[in-house]
């Protein structure tokens, strides 16, 4: 909830989710740009929510957030669909700069497919 509410100052439209099954239940229903995940989410973390977005028509641009992250694990995620891997404590700063880019390529992409 705190990287929402910092993200939501700078303009990001967020939704935070407490658990694995809550984030689940979110990307049921919306088609986010992105997604923040922890790696140790409460109920299966970042593993599950990629293999259920697998599934899925609609695949975000999925950041991994992990206090530790061996080399076999970062391969394991991005088999799964990580796009971005990104080791605690994260800079803000790097984080807008990162989701400000992933947010333009998607709204571009989606106006070249609506035009």
């Amino acid at each position: 909830a705190t990287l929402s509410k910092a993200l939501s100052c700078y303009g990001v439209d967020c939704i935070s989710a407490n658990s694995t099954s809550d984030a689940l239940a979110i990307l049921a229903f919306s088609e986010p740009d992105a997604v923040i995940c922890d790696l140790q989410m409460p109920g299966g973390g970042a593993r599950r929510v990629l293999k259920r977005l697998k599934l899925q028509e609609h695949k975000p641009y999925f950041i991994v957030l992990s206090g530790h992250c061996p080399s076999g694990l970062v391969s394991e995620l991005r088999e799964l669909g990580a796009d971005q891997i990104l080791e605690k404590p994260i800079e803000l700063d790097e984080l807008i700069e990162l989701l400000s880019r992933i947010i333009h390529e998607a709204r571009s992409e989606k106006m070249k497919m609506a035009g």
